[in-house]
């Protein structure tokens, strides 16, 4: 009985052995499961913003480039421009439509960023989740119609077209908000808060009467 209650003393937990308080000790094990469940869960949703992050950043960069694309095409209008100009504005065209589908094959933590795979990240120790949906840059997109399959964007559409390199960057800035949209989102949902109520009860548990 001694040493129980200088067990009790040294380590300050009314919890030394399981026949101490069966029921709050099984009660303490559930909440130490949740705990853990739920920092694993905060973890997951904080790999998953920073994937957002990182996706963002990459389709600010196409949608710069498909921006100046769609202002080459208009440029290449100008009745003034002689076709030897031309020539070098759909030089400049390839160049940033090879830069799009170089963008297309990024990825994170080698997780593809563009291949349109739909994704979903698991919130919390219960196994609730959340669904993203994917971004495509490859083929059969407004992006492919633009820039081409080819690494170096030499299969870009003709720059006598005006309206593709436009109609791509329309797309690129809605699919921007959708990816900025999920991340605020995940954002409120990876908060140290979660935890915090689990750890004061799972210590009220334990504490030395």
């Amino acid at each position: 009985m001694l040493n129980e209650s200088l067990a009790r003393l040294s380590s300050g937990s009314k919890i030394v052995n399981a026949s101490d308080d069966p029921a709050g000790l099984a009660e303490s094990m559930t909440l130490n499961a949740e705990i853990g469940a739920t920092n694993a869960a905060n973890r997951n949703v904080g790999n998953a913003v920073s994937l957002l992050q990182t996706q963002d950043g990459y389709l600010q960069q196409a949608g710069s480039a498909l921006d100046q694309m769609a202002t080459l095409a208009v440029q290449a209008q100008d009745v003034t421009k002689t076709d030897a100009e031309r020539v070098d504005y759909q030089k400049e065209f390839n160049s940033l439509a090879g830069y799009v589908n170089d963008t297309a094959t990024k990825s994170f933590k080698g997780v593809s960023l563009f291949s349109g795979m739909a994704l979903t990240v698991t919130t919390d120790g219960t196994g609730s989740s959340f669904s993203m949906t994917g971004v495509n840059l490859g083929a059969g997109t407004a992006y492919a119609t633009v820039t081409g399959a080819a690494a170096d964007g030499s299969g870009a559409a003709s720059i006598s077209t005006t309206t593709a390199a436009a109609t791509a960057l329309t797309q690129v800035t809605a699919t921007r908000a959708s990816v900025r949209l999920y991340r605020r989102r995940l954002t409120g949902l990876n908060c140290p808060c979660r935890i915090r109520p689990l750890a004061m009860l799972n210590t009220y548990l334990n504490r030395r009467p």
